[in-house]
């Protein structure tokens, strides 16, 4: 490969010595495992950015599947892409290698089974110099199937409940107008301290994110404990730190479905504990930065916990289930889905497996 190839298994962490910055270089961070089959499309859709100051970390976490030498025969003529691969240890150990050996002022972070559109980095570099004070910034998706057929145009107000709970207003304080090169359009970035709504659920996809160097040097790199819900976890530790944008245009088209993601469901319960895990400190510690009600607080605390009890009864969990749930109930009492998961995971075992499958039958009917 003509490209700066990283050693094989060589290994740093946040934690250790930061690399000289670059400044106006965007590091790309490009986690990916067993992807050859798509990885080609996602780095073309990166190498192709209207943004030509760049670098392209691939870090691989362990493929078997001929990742390396996919990278060396398409890519390894461009010098700005580094790759390396390391013993499999999951997608937050894989950000945070490309973290810590990032050369750029900025880090974007990107999903190896993505396509992103040629504008995103550069009106997402836009926004960060519009404003000095932004610490985070992402954008729309468009979500796609598994070949990349389009399902929905605008997926973030979709896929994060969230966004319906909190008017815009509310949410952002700021406006900037950025304009797009491709077809002469403007549009909007809304800018605003996301902290406190946090706590309600998260508003940013994680595959479109770019984040200042300087942030992630204060805030720290992803939690590598956590197997799902790692990216909320940070997400909200960086708006902690300072103000998110939100640029109100799709940048990348959001793949779905596909069975190698880790949004598959039988994560959903480590992503619900992570959730728990993440928020309750949090709300201990900044108290005073979260702009919600006592009941609105405790309406957020019972969906989680009832979320956590849902989770766990899909998974056959029946004990920690009930225990959630009462939880749940302690924090809303009168609420009718979370007394009848309670029923369900009391029922005495003969009857119980019966009634979770007819349970999850009626739950799939209703997607």
């Amino acid at each position: 490969m003509n490209s700066p190839r990283l050693e094989s298994g060589s290994d740093q962490s946040p934690g250790s010595e930061t690399p000289q910055v670059t400044f106006g270089l965007v590091s790309i961070v490009l986690p990916t495992y067993n992807r050859a089959y798509c990885l080609g499309q996602t780095l073309s859709s990166v190498l192709e950015q209207s943004y030509r100051q760049m670098e392209v970390l691939i870090i691989d976490d362990g493929s078997t599947d001929g990742t390396g030498e996919l990278i060396e025969r398409e890519f390894g003529h461009d010098p700005r892409i580094r790759y390396a691969w390391f013993q499999n240890a999951g997608l937050s150990a894989a950000r945070n290698r490309g973290i810590a050996i990032a050369l750029g002022e900025y880090i974007a972070f990107c999903d190896s089974d993505d396509i992103w559109h040629r504008e995103k980095i550069a009106i997402e570099a836009a926004c960060m110099r519009a404003d000095e004070r932004i610490g985070l910034v992402w954008t729309d998706v468009v979500a796609v199937d598994i070949n990349y057929k389009t399902l929905h145009p605008r997926y973030t107000r979709v896929a994060y409940p969230a966004w319906q709970m909190t008017p815009m207003e509310q949410l952002f304080q700021k406006t900037i107008t950025l304009h797009l090169d491709s077809d002469g359009t403007d549009v909007t970035a809304y800018v605003g301290d996301l902290f406190g709504p946090m706590i309600i659920g998260s508003y940013i996809n994680m595959p479109t994110v770019m984040v200042r160097r300087l942030l992630l040097d204060r805030a720290g790199g992803f939690d590598e404990t956590m197997r799902a819900g790692e990216d909320y976890d940070w997400c909200i530790r960086m708006c902690l730190e300072a103000p998110a944008a939100f640029v109100d245009v799709p940048m990348a088209d959001y793949r779905i479905g596909a069975p190698d993601q880790i949004t598959r469901p039988a994560l959903m319960v480590d992503q619900a504990r992570n959730s728990l895990r993440t928020m309750l400190p949090l709300i201990t510690a900044h108290r005073d930065r979260i702009d919600l009600s006592p009941s609105m607080l405790r309406r957020v605390l019972a969906g989680r916990y009832r979320w956590l009890g849902e989770a766990e009864l899909d998974a056959g969990h029946r004990g920690r289930s009930w225990r959630a749930l009462l939880k749940s109930i302690y924090y809303q009492p009168s609420h009718a889905r979370t007394l009848g998961l309670l029923c369900l995971a009391l029922l005495p075992a003969p009857f119980a497996e019966t009634m979770v499958s007819v349970y999850r039958g009626a739950k799939r009917g209703l997607r």
